[in-house]
């Protein structure tokens, strides 16, 4: 289930990259357009995103063995 998420997000993330980059080729002087690509490269390379992830897949575990010692 959890790598299933994670296929689905890797594919929105590349979709997203590609939409961003042909956008960046068509209205390369858009300054709006540069920092948005610069935010999403900064982000998408953020290993945190990732980290967060696995805490909280932890956390869901952790819940559900203790509903079951309860």
């Amino acid at each position: 289930m959890i790598l299933a998420k994670f296929k689905n997000i890797h594919r929105d993330l590349r979709s997203l990259s590609e939409k961003l980059y042909e956008g960046l080729l068509r209205f390369s002087d858009c300054v709006k357009l540069n920092e948005f690509n610069k935010k999403f490269q900064e982000d998408f390379c953020n290993k945190d995103l990732a980290r967060n992830e696995d805490a909280e897949d932890a956390n869901v575990a952790n819940q559900s063995k203790a509903a079951n010692v309860a």
